[in-house]
C-alpha cells in the first residue's frame, strides 16, 4: 500500500477540501465494489437452490452524493389569529399559550378562525378531497 503522510496543521482550507473529497470519493468506490461483490454473491446463492434473483437497482449515484435530497416541504397554512396582534397557530400539536390565554377570556377558537364558515354553507366534511 501506498503510504503517504498528510500534515493537516499544514494544509489551507482549499487543501483540506480536496483531500476531504478525495477521500469521499475513495469511500464511494468501495461502496460500490462492495455493493458489486454482494450483490453477485446473492445471485450465486440464489443459483445454488435453483431460484434466481431479481434486484431492483436504486440510483447509483446516491452513493456518490454527501447528502439525501431534500425533500419539497409541505406548507401549513395558519388556521387561527391573535385577534390583537399577528400571531398566528396552525391548530395543529399543542395550542400555543396565547391561545389558552384567549379562551381564559371568553375568547372561543371559532372566533378566532382565519377563514371562518360562511353561515349558509354547510358544514365541511373533513377527510380527503378530490
Amino acid at each position: 500500500m501506498n503510504e503517504k503522510v498528510i500534515v493537516i496543521d499544514e494544509l489551507s482550507d482549499a487543501e483540506l477540501d480536496a483531500q476531504i473529497m478525495a477521500f469521499q470519493q475513495a469511500k464511494n468506490a468501495r461502496r460500490l465494489v462492495k455493493r458489486q461483490e454482494n450483490i453477485r454473491q446473492i445471485e450465486i446463492l440464489a443459483e445454488e437452490i435453483g431460484m434466481r434473483a431479481q434486484l431492483f437497482e436504486k440510483n447509483t449515484e446516491a452513493l456518490t452524493a454527501t447528502e439525501a435530497p431534500a425533500k419539497p416541504k409541505r406548507i401549513i397554512h395558519p388556521k387561527y389569529k391573535h385577534p390583537d396582534d399577528e400571531r398566528t397557530w396552525t391548530g395543529r400539536g399543542v395550542a400555543p399559550l396565547w391561545v389558552a390565554e384567549m379562551e381564559e377570556k371568553g375568547i372561543t377558537r371559532e372566533s378566532m378562525l382565519i377563514n371562518k364558515p360562511d353561515a349558509n354553507e354547510p358544514a365541511a366534511k373533513k377527510g380527503k378531497k378530490d
